[in-house]
């Protein structure tokens, strides 16, 4: 495992480069996807990408100050990188509604918007969970496998590589999609969300770092199926929506 890049004298986690990587991967194919569909220029993908990014670090940070406030005597240790000082899902909120904010601002369609993001975020995810797999983090129950991995002096599924998979392919699939089959707005995003979200539940069934719960599911596994049964259910408002649309479009208008 690699859980540290060294540079010279100064040090970096390997999550944290894979995130950067992703972030930057999945910000560039977005932003293409949006000029090829005359979306939004490439600029403005940036743009909802550092917004995302700032907001959810800085509301991240202010949210775990507001829970924890003995943990920062001074000031300016707030702003001093510490991934392990914030509050993960408040800052996702934060993130994600100043991203809505700027979206809604600029008038984009967002479910035009969604579809283009929807390949990039898939090329992401398996980027992250190269990340992990380098940096040793999630791991995978014990396995006999030829293809298993030593990890603590045990051979173990290599999750974390069975999760990039499933993203690549995904990534390919709906990315080929996106370019020669007309879908309806909103449906590539679906796709992809039902794409990933079977991987996970899939996958997590040789995830070894949670505590299952009753009936040997994972938490992710749970919440993966729920996600799941939405995308599907969104999809089937997508294409009933289209058809009933397609219906009243071809019958003649009464005199």
């Amino acid at each position: 495992m690699y859980p540290l890049i060294t540079l010279g004298s100064a040090a970096i986690q390997t999550s944290m480069v894979a995130w950067i990587a992703a972030l930057w991967v999945g910000a560039y194919l977005a932003s293409r996807e949006c000029q090829r569909g005359n979306i939004a220029g490439r600029g403005v993908v940036w743009n909802i990408v550092a917004i995302a990014v700032v907001l959810t670090v800085v509301g991240g940070r202010l949210a775990y100050a507001a829970q924890n406030p003995s943990t920062f005597s001074n000031p300016l240790q707030m702003v001093l990188p510490a991934p392990a000082s914030l509050s993960l899902d408040a800052g996702v909120l934060f993130g994600v509604s100043a991203a809505l904010a700027y979206i809604g601002w600029r008038k984009i369609p967002l479910a035009r918007l969604l579809d283009a993001l929807a390949p990039g975020a898939l090329g992401a995810l398996a980027i992250v969970a190269v990340g992990q797999w380098l940096s040793g983090d999630a791991y995978g129950t014990l396995s006999s496998l030829p293809w298993a991995m030593a990890l603590g002096g045990e051979s173990r599924h290599p999750v974390q590589l069975y999760d990039a998979l499933g993203a690549l392919v995904g990534w390919v699939v709906v990315g080929q999609i996106v370019r020669f089959y007309p879908f309806p707005d909103g449906s590539i995003a679906t796709l992809a969300s039902a794409w990933y979200s079977v991987t996970r539940l899939v996958v997590d069934a040789f995830r070894d770092e949670s505590v299952p719960l009753s009936g040997g599911y994972r938490p992710t596994q749970v919440i993966a199926l729920i996600v799941l049964l939405a995308s599907l259910g969104i999809m089937a408002r997508i294409i009933e929506s289209e058809h009933t649309r397609g219906i009243t479009g071809s019958v003649p208008e009464r005199r």
